[in-house]
């Protein structure tokens, strides 16, 4: 994937560095962007998703027992990894958005949210719980027609194409790793490459506190990262009503900083001896 943005700039004529906005997966493959060609990228701001070294897993690994022994909040990861969930994501494509959005508060409709309110208290996150629910309102929700013009839109775009097509991003993880591990990569990001992590408290996979101190020093050793939470934001903060606008604001105001940061740097002559 690194190879084909590679491959979509120069198609694009894209000359210079870049900034890198991303979130969820596109956060795990911007960070990989950055390991494999940090001469590429100016800036990186990663929403929800803190940053991640690469090949961390360790040959031999079986990443489906992993999660379930050491970050069973990740235990919906499985049922994507599997078989069945091409099928049933793609039967049920938009019943899958609307436990998504209403269980990572993005806001919803009140006729639709009302229909989802008995699941309040049953995370998603924990294996097998999306696959129950997805298959207990799957036939109902299907029918609901959604008059949030947003939504509808994401919705009827994801439709085109299915939900199975996104879920090869969990099933080649161990492959990633393979070619992280070959290709030696390091653990440090370039000292070069100004980052951002936005962090979503209210994110019950990916909370803040995932990104520590001990790994902020190993990944941003010149402490090339900036840290900031949207308090009350949850995975999808940057669509929430509630939230957008700041994030939008956040995201913006560090840009603009980080480029008169950088010209200045570059205005500046150097000192030689």
């Amino acid at each position: 994937m690194c190879k084909s943005i590679v491959e979509i700039l120069d198609h694009e004529g894209v000359v210079g560095k870049i900034t890198i906005v991303s979130h969820d997966w596109g956060s795990i493959l911007a960070a990989r962007f950055l390991s494999y060609h940090p001469d590429k990228v100016k800036f990186w701001a990663t929403l929800c998703v803190p940053p991640t070294a690469p090949a961390q897993l360790g040959q031999g690994v079986d990443y489906v027992e992993w999660i379930r022994k050491h970050i069973p909040k990740f235990g919906y990861q499985i049922y994507f990894m599997s078989e069945e969930s091409n099928e049933e994501m793609d039967r049920y494509c938009q019943t899958v958005m609307l436990l998504l959005y209403f269980h990572f508060e993005r806001g919803l409709e009140t006729s639709i949210e009302e229909r989802l309110l008995k699941y309040k208290d049953e995370s998603i996150v924990f294996e097998d719980v999306l696959q129950k629910q997805l298959k207990e309102v799957g036939d109902e929700l299907e029918s609901v027609t959604i008059e949030d013009p947003e939504i509808s839109y994401v919705v009827s775009e994801i439709k085109k194409s299915g939900l199975s097509p996104a879920l090869n991003w969990y099933r080649a993880r161990t492959l990633d790793e393979r070619d992280e591990e070959a290709a030696l990569l390091p653990v440090a990001f370039s000292s070069d490459i100004r980052c951002l992590f936005m962090g979503a408290p209210n994110d019950p996979p990916l909370p803040p506190g995932m990104f520590t101190e001990d790994s902020k020093r190993k990944m941003f050793p010149s402490g090339n990262v900036e840290c900031i939470n949207i308090e009350g934001g949850n995975h999808f903060f940057m669509e929430a009503p509630s939230h957008r606008s700041q994030v939008t604001k956040v995201l913006g105001d560090w840009i603009d900083t980080q480029e008169k940061l950088l010209a200045a740097t570059a205005s500046t002559p150097s000192l030689e001896n």
